[in-house]
């Protein structure tokens, strides 16, 4: 599923992590469980970064979560930038 420009004008660099976190998961229709598996972490994890109890994820979190999500690992982290990936040309 593309990043929409929804998600992103709702999510930007005002908003925390997590809070961009659960914007961009709940436009996907995914739930905080479903998202923890689809990015390979443990059965709780987003909940805790979505609650900031876990409010600094590493880059490899953030990444995992940024692929299970289509949208940008940067985006996602600081709400700069664009929120559809860059990927490389076909």
């Amino acid at each position: 599923m593309a990043a929409t420009r929804e998600g992103q004008q709702a999510a930007g660099p005002e908003t925390t992590f997590g809070q961009r976190l659960r914007i961009t998961r709940e436009l996907r229709g995914r739930s905080a469980i479903e998202l923890s598996q689809a990015a390979g972490l443990g059965r709780n994890a987003v909940g805790e970064i979505e609650r900031e109890a876990n409010a600094n994820p590493t880059l490899r979190t953030i990444e995992k979560l940024a692929r299970a999500l289509d949208v940008d690992a940067g985006w996602l982290a600081t709400g700069r930038g664009s929120a559809i990936p860059n990927r490389p040309a076909a």
